[in-house]
């Protein structure tokens, strides 16, 4: 899946010689005469740093970039900053999707399990409409309507708090799209959102209800989909080992995640 990260990072550094056998990078000092090299130390990594045009009322402006991660400091913001700060915004990014409270969390462990953040965020918006108190008659809870045997697949017992409720959803669909990797890879997507929704048991049910019925149980549009709400008729889940499933909610729900997935994709 793809990977989009936007809007901006804090990035850790420090003015001055504050942190003795810090990295080096070289800085530009503007002022209306002339633009002098200098040299800033920083605590982590490297940063190239260039100036902005328009100068701040001291005369100088950071434009400080990493890994193509940007932000603009005027100097005198700068020397109001305490040292303590600026430290402690190495251990986070600052990421500004602009949907909820919750957008620091959704998009740094979306990045770290290697899914978009507009795909979680809108999972999110579909399981509880970003209500971190919500639950369900079924047991589900929290932003990601999470729920214990959803948690327990993937070692996770603590998930009620929104964080660790990000955290435990955004492991649950790496496992399953770890689960359905045999299905063909273009249509995995479909199928890892509609296990997430009626639950994988469910999913393997409309599989099999697509074989039998001489449809590609590997794909989703045309064929698996097609026989989802199947799952709700009894002549076909009685004999089926999950039983029954509302297939045609689950069809609705996939259809709106990738839906608002694609919008929040095409916005950024």
């Amino acid at each position: 899946m793809r990977r989009g990260i936007r809007k901006f990072r804090a990035v850790p550094f420090v003015a001055g010689a504050l942190l003795s056998g810090a990295l080096t990078v070289a800085g530009w000092w503007w002022s209306e005469s002339a633009v002098t090299p200098v040299s800033l130390p920083v605590g982590v990594a490297e940063v190239s740093t260039s100036v902005s045009a328009n100068a701040s009322a001291d005369g100088k402006r950071w434009v400080i970039g990493l890994d193509g991660w940007k932000i603009a400091v005027d100097g005198g913001e700068l020397a109001s900053l305490r040292v303590e700060e600026l430290w402690e915004s190495a251990e986070q990014a600052l990421i500004d999707p602009g949907l909820s409270p919750f957008d620091r969390w959704i998009v740094s462990y979306s990045q770290a399990a290697g899914l978009d953040w507009e795909l979680v965020a809108a999972i999110i918006a579909e399981e509880s409409n970003f209500d971190p108190d919500a639950v369900s008659e079924r047991g589900a809870v929290g932003l990601m309507q999470v729920r214990p045997i959803a948690a327990s697949q993937v070692g996770e017992e603590q998930f009620a708090d929104p964080e660790s409720n990000i955290r435990t959803g955004v492991r649950y669909l790496v496992y399953l799209n770890e689960l359905f990797a045999d299905v063909v890879e273009g249509e995995r997507l479909p199928f890892v959102i509609a296990a997430y929704h009626m639950g994988p048991a469910h999913v393997r049910d409309a599989q099999e209800i697509a074989r039998r019925l001489g449809l590609d149980p590997r794909r989703w549009h045309g064929h698996v989909a097609r026989v989802l709400p199947l799952l709700e008729i009894e002549s076909f889940y009685r004999f089926l080992p999950a039983g029954y499933a509302q297939g045609r909610k689950t069809l609705d729900y996939v259809g709106r995640v990738l839906a608002r997935y694609q919008r929040l994709v095409r916005e950024g």
